[in-house]
């Protein structure tokens, strides 16, 4: 996408693109992993719409840090306990 949207041909920008949500989803598991699990769900599903929200709203707006925010938020939101592991 980074190649075809925004016309930049850099690894970097590609390998970064690939890694930032399994990132952000990793960081977020470990360090909320107390949370009561519906409440991570609830959030979860909001942080995973507005993260689709926010890939959109890059792409369209030309904007490759926009992109890349909304990427981290469905990682967030991927990385919350769900209600079956926590039970």
């Amino acid at each position: 996408m980074v190649r075809s949207v925004f016309h930049l041909d850099s690894g970097l920008l590609n390998g970064l693109t690939g890694f930032i949500a399994p990132a952000v989803s990793t960081v977020v598991g470990l360090s909320f992993a107390r949370i009561d699990p519906r409440r991570a769900m609830t959030v979860g599903i909001y942080a995973s719409v507005a993260g689709a929200v926010g890939i959109i709203g890059g792409v369209f707006a030309g904007s490759l840090t926009v992109m890349i925010i909304g990427q981290a938020r469905p990682g967030s939101a991927s990385g919350r306990p769900s209600p079956r592991r926590c039970a």
